[in-house]
């Protein structure tokens, strides 16, 4: 279920990334500058590099944007995690760079730093994302980056409140975390 839920999320931000890289034909003219995107159809090639089971699935739903765009071309090329950092240093030293990639956060100042990345466009809000992964996105004051997704890696929670529900080591599985969230809930705490 998190698969498809976050495979949604990163259709929302790549479908809205493609249109504004391919560009919209409003009745005549191409804007192929990635301009106003709200209506006509895209047109235009852009190249997609993604890591992880993004890179996996992103094709299927680059096919479906593309049968309902006749004149845009996405290419999705899937790169494996553990090899992403130094294809992806390795196009910035030879100046060949896909026009969209997912990027680990922790390697973007040293992307920026090398010139391998451009700035935001300035049409982007960052305050219409999570404060804390927009600021990811940002190295010496410009941000570099739209955060694809957030997701959570460590788990915070009182312990005091869990130890007076019962629970008295971090949990371990699903099932432990069921425990806890209710041990909490039944010592009071509120959300």
């Amino acid at each position: 279920m998190r698969t498809w839920t976050r495979s949604g999320a990163v259709l929302a931000v790549v479908a809205a990334l493609a249109l504004a890289g391919c560009g919209r034909d409003s009745g005549g003219d191409n804007d192929s500058g990635g301009g106003n995107i709200s209506g006509g159809k895209a047109s235009g090639e852009i190249t997609v590099w993604a890591m992880g089971t993004e890179g996996e699935k992103l094709a299927s739903f680059a096919e479906d944007f593309m049968k309902e765009n006749p004149d845009a071309k996405v290419k999705v090329t899937p790169i494996p995690w553990d090899g992403a950092h130094d294809k992806i240093a390795t196009a910035i030293a030879g100046r060949q760079t896909p026009d969209l990639s997912l990027v680990g956060t922790t390697w973007m100042g040293e992307f920026a730093t090398l010139g391998g990345l451009d700035p935001t466009p300035a049409n982007i809000d960052g305050s219409q994302f999570f404060e804390g992964a927009w600021n990811t996105t940002i190295v010496d004051g410009t941000s570099y980056a739209v955060p694809w997704y957030v997701e959570t890696r460590l788990l915070y929670y009182r312990t005091d409140l869990a130890e007076e529900g019962g629970v008295t080591e971090p949990p371990a599985t699903w099932d432990d975390l069921k425990a806890l969230a209710e041990a909490i809930q039944g010592a009071g705490a509120e959300y």
